[in-house]
């Protein structure tokens, strides 16, 4: 995924992850980008390894991704258009959309938005629904990565790691 957006967006200006729970993810988009990054999560986990490893461009909001005062602050944070969203929060149906049709408009054109979770076969503890949402969003370019048997070796069982799913805006 990380090839993807370095390859399509250069530089890489700013970032939002929507369900950062504890942070890597976002704490390694701050080395990525040159402007701000902002991990959202509505009941993060302890913060203190991110906030180590990270630049001092990440910033992190707990407030719930799927309200609009919430993406008010964020852009207010970042100043500008989203280059990278990364849509990892609410794994329902509902939830998902409700991100998508919050935040997708925020992201500038050419920019990129990924999901987490879009394998069908993925197993979790809560119902995700990611991969009925995945086939409705529409772009300029699709990514997927899947992973299959032959991953196996090199990241545990397959399939369930959840997949990713990118679009272009």
């Amino acid at each position: 995924m990380i090839k993807v957006v370095v390859d399509t967006i250069s530089p890489v200006r700013n970032a939002v992850e929507l369900g950062a729970y504890s942070g890597a993810f976002s704490a390694l988009l701050s080395h990525l980008c040159t402007g701000v990054v902002v991990g959202v999560d509505n009941a993060p986990q302890d913060l203190t390894a991110a906030t180590r490893l990270a630049t001092s461009r990440l910033k992190f909001c707990t407030a719930n991704s799927s309200s609009p005062g919430t993406a008010t602050y964020v852009m207010e944070l970042i100043g500008e258009p989203l280059d990278f969203l990364f849509i990892d929060a609410g794994h329902r149906y509902d939830e998902v959309k409700s991100d998508y049709d919050l935040w997708s408009k925020l992201v500038r054109p050419g920019g990129l938005i990924a999901f987490h979770d879009i394998d069908p076969n993925h197993v979790q503890w809560s119902p995700c629904d990611v991969h009925k949402f995945w086939p409705e969003v529409k772009g300029k370019r699709r990514w997927e990565f899947i992973a299959t048997e032959e991953h196996a070796a090199y990241i545990g069982p397959a399939p369930g790691y959840g997949g990713i799913g990118i679009v272009e805006v």
